[in-house]
């Protein structure tokens, strides 16, 4: 179910993939509209260590989750996270993603917490509402409040 995922990023060099993956999780609960499920994953982000540079917007980001009394709330933080990660990386490192995954949601993250260009062609289709909001996007903020968008609208079909 799930693609080949490479991080090249930060200096973690026991677990590269340890905040990547726990930030994957963080999304894919809020896909679900689990609350509990993104806490959990924050509270694994806030565990798995990151580069000196990018720890403090990213943990403030982990606070806001944890803290979250909805999936609202969650959602701003996990845009929070996104924007941390794409701010440290800034295109120049990060993960990249085998497959698009459905409605190229996968290959959008990775291109997201990584700091590249996107492409929202592929959600576009399904929402495009927020599939042209994301195209519009400008900064990694902007794009990941735009992201968290689309993906709030998931647990509606994707429970």
């Amino acid at each position: 179910m799930w693609m080949l995922l490479a991080c090249t990023c930060g200096d973690v060099p026991e677990a590269p993939l340890g905040h990547y993956a726990s930030a994957l999780l963080a999304r894919d609960a809020l896909i679900r509209g689990d609350l509990e499920g993104v806490q959990d994953a924050a509270r694994q982000l806030d565990q798995g260590g990151t580069s000196d540079s990018g720890a403090s917007e990213l943990g403030g980001a982990v606070g806001m989750a944890v803290a979250a009394s909805d999936t609202e709330e969650a959602g701003w933080a996990v845009a929070g996270m996104i924007t941390a990660c794409a701010e440290c990386h800034d295109g120049k490192t990060g993960p990249t993603s085998a497959s698009p995954g459905p409605h190229g949601l996968d290959a959008l993250w990775a291109d997201l917490v990584s700091g590249r260009p996107i492409d929202a062609s592929g959600v576009t289709a399904v929402a495009p509402t927020e599939g042209t909001a994301l195209t519009l996007a400008s900064g990694h903020s902007e794009k990941a409040e735009a992201y968290v968008a689309l993906v709030a609208r998931c647990s509606s079909c994707h429970p």
